[in-house]
């Protein structure tokens, strides 16, 4: 079972960006490319000068996307390098690419999901819990691992999503087979505070609206 949840496995179609956003982190110069492509290097020191509050800003935020990186387990990244296609690109520049478009072209919040982890799996059906930075509303999609695009996809009941983890189950499946899931949070407008607060930086503006992803999770149904 584990080993699925694990697996180095890299296909996915990621949204596609015109953006290029370029931040400073300590004293390394990071930029992200249209394609989600990341090039780093040392700041020299005619860098550090005087900077536009517009500039200063994005740098902000920039390290403030990078940080949230760090909570993430070896489980939670593998599943993001699952989700990765260009072979130039990283499992670190994708989340970084999706929650600074999120705030730059949706002007919205974006709710990491992650800990996708089975609770019971059994070979029709199965049941999962997963954890966010927020709650929300959110939906499962999931599909066999020999298809290309998204077969199934459902509301997750609110009841079931709590203050810090939420569950849900997926019926029908079929005995014996791979899957590849991936919960979502589809872009809604912000209720709560804490929704602002996740990209909320300095004296920006704040976002109105919210939205989240997890990376691409694998689980292996036994036979009957």
């Amino acid at each position: 079972m584990e080993k699925y949840l694990e697996s180095e496995k890299t296909i996915l179609n990621p949204a596609s960006t015109s953006i290029m956003t370029r931040g400073k982190v300590g004293n390394v110069i990071c930029r992200v490319d249209q394609y989600g492509n990341q090039q780093s290097y040392l700041a020299p020191d005619y860098h550090d000068g005087p900077v536009t509050k517009e500039q200063e800003a994005t740098r902000v935020r920039f390290a403030d996307a990078y940080q949230r990186l760090e909570n993430l387990s070896e489980v939670d990244i593998v599943s993001w390098r699952d989700k990765v296609t260009n072979p130039r690109n990283t499992y670190v520049n994708l989340i970084m690419k999706h929650i600074l478009n999120a705030y730059y072209q949706d002007n919205a919040s974006f709710n990491i999901i992650r800990g996708v982890r089975p609770i019971t799996i059994m070979p029709n059906w199965a049941e999962f819990k997963f954890t966010f930075d927020v709650p929300g509303k959110y939906q499962v999609c999931w599909r066999t691992e020999d298809k290309a695009r998204w077969q199934y996809q459902q509301d997750i009941d609110p009841s079931l999503v709590g203050e810090k983890q939420g569950k849900f189950k997926l019926l029908n499946l079929e005995p014996g087979t791979i899957y590849r899931l991936m919960v979502i949070q589809p872009l809604a407008d912000i209720t709560t505070e804490a929704e602002a607060m996740l990209a909320t930086v300095e004296n920006q503006p704040p976002p109105t609206k919210i939205k989240g992803e997890s990376g691409h999770y694998f689980f292996h149904t036994p036979p009957f």
